[in-house]
């Protein structure tokens, strides 16, 4: 923005207005990749990373997955989940998630880890990536802002 000529209002009005508009893009597109890397570590820390504490296998469980030489880790049976995390630009939002659903029900798989079922606890992973991406989105709005517009 430093280097913008004063000469023609009209044309540094538009061009101030496409920045605005590129920001907002660019905010949107760094929360998703930060969205998305957040939600690799809490599931690869099993929920330590933001502080959630998940509670560990049910021992028998844990004794079938080491039988069938699954990882011993809590969901990560297979990596199916664990690669599919990914974000979506719309028009001025960010989806932020995984698409994976459940082989029988095609039910969005992931929402019985996050909020458990009669047979499972509650891991939640998505919820925690929500609240720690609201604490962080005015720091990456500011440094979007910086590097559109300069200091």
């Amino acid at each position: 923005m430093a280097n913008k000529s004063f000469s023609d209002p009209d044309k540094l009005i538009k061009q101030v207005l496409k920045d605005l508009r590129d920001s907002m893009t660019l905010t949107l597109a760094r929360t998703g990749e930060e969205g998305k890397s957040i939600l690799s570590l809490v599931f690869k820390s099993e929920g330590r990373y933001l502080g959630v504490s998940w509670e560990p296998l049910n021992p028998r469980y844990h004794a079938y997955k080491i039988k069938k030489g699954y990882s011993e880790k809590i969901l990560h049976r297979t990596t199916t989940l664990r690669r599919s995390f990914s974000y979506k630009l719309g028009p001025g939002y960010v989806e932020i998630g995984t698409n994976v659903k459940d082989d029988r029900t095609g039910a969005p798989y992931p929402v019985y880890l996050e909020h458990g079922t009669p047979k499972m606890p509650a891991r939640p992973f998505m919820a925690p990536t929500y609240y720690a991406l609201t604490v962080r989105l005015p720091d990456i709005a500011r440094k979007v802002f910086e590097d559109v517009f300069g200091r």
